[in-house]
């Protein structure tokens, strides 16, 4: 900065080369200018560190959180390699948790006001440390580790593809969400999973494809071992076109609607 030199024209008339901090310090150098932490510097101090940050850009640094599994009740998170208070973003199920919401203030760990429940998914990312590089975001390509309890929640979630039946019994897998009976000729039955083992407030659909359900060819939907629907150990479809939406406590009990 020092270097830089503006033709100015004096009050004689004469033209004379003047630095910049010269010229422009005492208009511009108080100006105060807000700081992402929350201080202020002047603005000719603010544009110095600026240069110096293109001149000699800071090696990045990032970090993302602990890998591993939630636990319901979590507030703190450790961050491995440490981080920068002030340059911190955190993102709780893909939506930027203000900055009411979280303490990040030690440079080792963040404490996030509302406790997190295992299926939630919390990821923290950093900004580099100074210089002009602080208005971009450290690169880093994510791992599914990376994002912690996001391969639990993919695990648990059940699967978009549908599960045909035609025209026999069948068991419904933890990872079905839309069972289709789409041949029906006598009455089938279709067999629930555990309770335990289906995603809690996943909708799980059976409906009659076929239009053949009828009292006589009726689609008999049971829980397994001790579970119930509603409080009963089964339920039937008998209307064409009939469709079911189920939901499991993940415990032992089945509602319906």
């Amino acid at each position: 900065m020092g270097d830089l030199k503006l033709r100015v024209v004096l009050d004689d008339g004469r033209p004379a080369d003047r630095s910049v901090a010269a010229v422009l310090g005492p208009a511009l150098g108080v100006v105060p200018v807000l700081l992402g932490d929350g201080t202020s510097a002047p603005l000719f101090d603010v544009l110095a560190r600026l240069f110096e940050g293109l001149a000699a850009p800071v090696p990045p640094r990032r970090f993302s959180q602990a890998d591993g599994t939630l636990t319901d009740g979590q507030t703190v998170f450790a961050i491995p390699g440490g981080y920068t208070p002030g340059l911190v973003t955190v993102y709780r199920n893909g939506l930027i948790v203000p900055a009411s919401g979280y303490a990040a203030t030690n440079g080792t760990s963040i404490t996030l006001t509302d406790p997190v429940a295992s299926d939630d998914v919390i990821d923290v990312r950093a900004f580099l440390s100074s210089g002009a590089f602080n208005y971009l975001p450290a690169p880093h390509t994510h791992a599914l580790a990376d994002v912690v309890g996001l391969a639990t929640a993919l695990a648990e979630k059940a699967s978009i593809a549908p599960q045909i039946v035609q025209d026999v019994d069948a068991t419904v897998a933890p990872t079905t969400a839309y069972v289709g009976i789409r041949a029906l000729t006598a009455s089938r039955t279709i067999s629930l999973p555990s309770a335990t083992s289906y995603p809690t407030g996943q909708p799980l659909y059976i409906a009659d494809e076929s239009g053949a359900c009828s009292d006589t060819r009726r689609i008999i939907i049971a829980a397994a071992g001790s579970d119930t629907i509603a409080g009963q150990p089964s339920l039937a479809l008998a209307s064409p076109y009939q469709k079911l939406t189920l939901h499991s406590n993940g415990s032992n009990l089945w509602t319906y609607a």
